[in-house]
C-alpha cells in the first residue's frame, strides 16, 4: 500500500527522497509513543519495539542501491558519465538527490528489498519501550535516550566513523531508576533531553502523574501532578556546542513543560514556592497531546481538539491558532529549525502529517496564503481546508513515530510506520527562509 501525497502544485514544498519497508512487527505501545530517533547526517535510524532497540544503516542501502544501479547501467551498456552530468536525463528521472553528510548519492524514490531492523546491544528494558530520543553531541557522537512504561530509561551513547558510517554502539550507557512504583501502573511515559547538558534529563509518567528531572541517574527534582500527563519539553533554544564534559556546562535549561489534560504547566526547578509551578492555565478544548518550542521562541501546543495554538512566552497569551489543521487528533507538534519559522508540522494519531503557516506573515507571504485557497483542494486528510495549510502526507499506516532535522540547509522529515515503512522528506524553499533548491 503507497502512501497519498498533495497534488503536484504543493511538490515545489517537499520532496520525498526515501520510502522502503522493513518488514519487521511492532509492538502496539501507546497512541501517544514516539519511538522513532535518527541522526541524518550520518544516515542512522533507530527504533524501539517491545524492550529492544533495532538499528537500520540507511547509508549503507543507498550505498548499496548506488552500486546496483551503476552495475546495470554497465550491463545495459548506458553511458556512466551522462548519468553523471548535472541534469540527468529521461531514464532517470525517478531518481532524487539526496543530501547525506558530505556525499551526494542518487537515490530511487522507493528502495525495494527486504531490509531488516538489526537489534543493538545494550542495557535490557524489562518492559515495553514508550519513547525514544536521539541527540547529536560533538566528536561524531550522539546520545540515544529510551524510557519504558514504568520510567525507567537507558541512555547510551553511540560513535559513528566518517568513512565507511558504521556505528559503534554503545560505547557508554547507564540506567536512571525511578523514584517509586508504589501507586500507578505501566503506561505511557515520556522523557526530554536538556539541550543545552548533556547529563540532565526529565521523565514523566502517565498514571503516576509525576514529572522528575535527572542529572545523568540522580534525581534532583521531583514535580506532583494535578493532571495525567501527556508530554514534557524543555523550554530552551537548541545549544550548538554541547561540552562532552558532564561536570562542566555552559547553560542549564531550567525551564520544563508539562501538558496536563487540557492543560500546560511550566515548571522552574529554581523555584521553590508552589512547588516551582509558575504558569498553569488551559489552551484546548480538550486533552492538548503535542507541544514543541521554535528557535524564534515560539511554543505551539495542539491535541484533541484539532487546533494548533502559538503562545507568545513573554506573556503566554496565544498568538495565533491554526484550526482544523488534521482530520482526527494532534499528537506530536515539530517545528522546522529555522530562525525565522513561520510554519509548523503536526502529526495526527493516525497516518496523517501536515505542515501549514503559523505566526505573523510579511504582507508579501500573507497575500501568497490567500491565493492559496484557489488551488486544488487537497485531499491529504479531513475535506476542511485552510489556507494556512500547505502540504499533506499520508502514511500507509499508523505513525510509530516522527522525527525532524536540519542538514545542509535542509528540513528533513523522518517518519517510520506502522507496517515497517520508513519515509523521508526533505522541505524545499519556503518564501526564501530557506536555501534556495
Amino acid at each position: 500500500m503507497q502512501a497519498r501525497m498533495s497534488p503536484p502544485c504543493d511538490q515545489h514544498v517537499y520532496s520525498p527522497l526515501i520510502q522502503l519497508q522493513t518488514h519487521h512487527t511492532f509492538s502496539p505501545a501507546s497512541f501517544l509513543s514516539s519511538r522513532l530517533g535518527a541522526n541524518i547526517e550520518y544516515g542512522s535510524v533507530f527504533v524501539a519495539s517491545g524492550t529492544k532497540v533495532y538499528h537500520l544503516n540507511v547509508h549503507q542501502i543507498l550505498l548499496e542501491q548506488k552500486g546496483n544501479l551503476q552495475e546495470e547501467n554497465t550491463r545495459g551498456g548506458r553511458d556512466l558519465n551522462r548519468k553523471r552530468s548535472n541534469r540527468p536525463d529521461s531514464s532517470s528521472d525517478s531518481l532524487v538527490q539526496s543530501h547525506l553528510g558530505t556525499t551526494k548519492n542518487w537515490v530511487p524514490q522507493n528502495i525495494s528489498g527486504d531490509f531488516m531492523l538489526e537489534p543493538i546491544k545494550h542495557i535490557s528494558h524489562r518492559y515495553e519501550i514508550q519513547s525514544l530520543q536521539v541527540r547529536s553531541c560533538s566528536n561524531k557522537e550522539f546520545q540515544v535516550a529510551t524510557v519504558d512504561g514504568w520510567g525507567r530509561a537507558v541512555i547510551s551513547v553511540a560513535c559513528c566513523s566518517s568513512e565507511d558510517h558504521l556505528i559503534d554502539y554503545p560505547r557508554s550507557s547507564y540506567t536512571i531508576a525511578p523514584i517509586s512504583m508504589e501507586d500507578g501502573e505501566e503506561g505511557w511515559a515520556g522523557l526530554d533531553l536538556d539541550p543545552c547538558h548533556l547529563s540532565r534529563t526529565a521523565i514523566v509518567r502517565q498514571f503516576f502523574r509525576d514529572l522528575t528531572i535527572y542529572d545523568k541517574d540522580l534525581a534532583t527534582r521531583q514535580l506532583a501532578l494535578s493532571y495525567t500527563p501527556h508530554a514534557v519539553r524543555f523550554l530552551s533554544r537548541q545549544c550548538n556546542d554541547i561540552s562532552m564534559d558532564n561536570n562542566v556546562s555552559n547553560s542549564i535549561c531550567h525551564l520544563v513543560a508539562c501538558l496536563e489534560g487540557s492543560y500546560l504547566s511550566i515548571w522552574d526547578t529554581r523555584v521553590g514556592e508552589g512547588g516551582g509551578r509558575i504558569h498553569h492555565k488551559c489552551y484546548g478544548n480538550g486533552s492538548l497531546y503535542g507541544i514543541d518550542m521554535g528557535q524564534g521562541g515560539s511554543i505551539a501546543v495542539g491535541g484533541v481538539d484539532r487546533m494548533v495554538s502559538i503562545l507568545d512566552p513573554r506573556t503566554w497569551n496565544v498568538r495565533c491558532r491554526w484550526n482544523n489543521c488534521l482530520k482526527y487528533e494532534c499528537k506530536h507538534i515539530l517545528f522546522p529549525e529555522e530562525e525565522d519559522c513561520w510554519h509548523c508540522i503536526v502529526i495526527g494519531v493516525d497516518n496523517e502529517l501536515s505542515c501549514g503557516f503559523v505566526g505573523n506573515l510579511p504582507l508579501q507571504e500573507e497575500e501568497q496564503v490567500r491565493l492559496s485557497e484557489k488551488r486544488p483542494k487537497m485531499m491529504s486528510g479531513a475535506n476542511l481546508v485552510s489556507c494556512k495549510r500547505i502540504f499533506g502526507f499520508r502514511a500507509d499506516s499508523r505513525w510509530i513515530g516522527v522525527t525532524k532535522q536540519f542538514v545542509n540547509g535542509y528540513n528533513h522529515i523522518l517518519g517510520m510506520s506502522e507496517n515497517g515503512f520508513l519515509y523521508w522528506l526533505r522541505m524545499k524553499t519556503l518564501f526564501n527562509t530557506s536555501p534556495s533548491n
